[in-house]
């Protein structure tokens, strides 16, 4: 575990210059709620919500602009948390459940 934060850590350092990247996880259960950390109930392989994460970086402070949909794409949340440390950023944003993965991760930085 330590040496995957790390690795992010190291990965995003590279990015720091970026204005915000967006990572995207789906989430499989059977009804979809407003729970951040796990937006699905009960065990199944349908999609049952989406969470997307944008980073911002703002001088010295790190927010993560977090919106979370239901399956047919209804907004069911919409949060901005804010980090006073890279790590704990990394720790948030990698944090996935059995019944999630991490399907995209975009950047907007155009070097």
């Amino acid at each position: 575990m330590k040496k995957l934060l790390a690795t992010l850590a190291i990965l995003l350092g590279f990015s720091l210059a970026a204005n915000a990247d967006t990572i995207t996880k789906e989430f499989y259960g059977t009804e979809a709620s407003n729970a951040g950390n796990n937006p699905c109930k009960g065990k199944t392989t349908r999609l049952c919500a989406k969470i997307t994460q944008q980073t911002k970086f703002e001088n010295a402070d790190i927010y993560v602009l977090e919106t979370i949909e239901d399956s047919t794409g209804n907004i069911i949340n919409r949060q901005t948390k804010h980090f006073n440390s890279i790590e704990k950023m990394m720790r948030y944003l990698y944090d996935v459940p059995e019944n999630a993965e991490i399907v995209k991760i975009t950047s907007d930085n155009n070097d």
